[in-house]
């Protein structure tokens, strides 16, 4: 278990570092080791920016991820803060019902 979220794993997608909920990608480290692709709903994806305007350069949403689910996160300016509440939001995004009802339970 990684950050205390049940059933997460450490594993790789496209050969970099990520993390994923029995096998479904919650979030990736990009290619340039500063930005980290993560899970969110389209609702939050388009708030993020509006709701962040002092740091405008936090959150993109590159041309190839316009039609799914993830947002990509420059790690160096984004709020510790507001990553692992992103990650939270992320790993429930992923999990399946099965863990969420077990957590929400235990």
């Amino acid at each position: 278990m990684v950050q205390g979220w049940a059933e997460v794993e450490q594993s790789t997608s496209y050969s970099t570092p990520a993390i994923k909920v029995r096998g479904k990608l919650m979030a990736r480290l990009k290619e340039d080791g500063e930005t980290l692709a993560i899970r969110a709903t389209f609702q939050n994806r388009e708030g993020l920016p509006q709701t962040q305007p002092a740091q405008p350069a936090v959150f993109s949403v590159p041309p190839h991820y316009g039609n799914s689910e993830m947002l990509v996160v420059y790690l160096p300016k984004v709020m510790p803060d507001l990553l692992r509440e992103l990650l939270s939001h992320a790993w429930a995004l992923a999990a399946p019902k099965t863990v969420l009802k077990n957590v929400s339970s235990g």
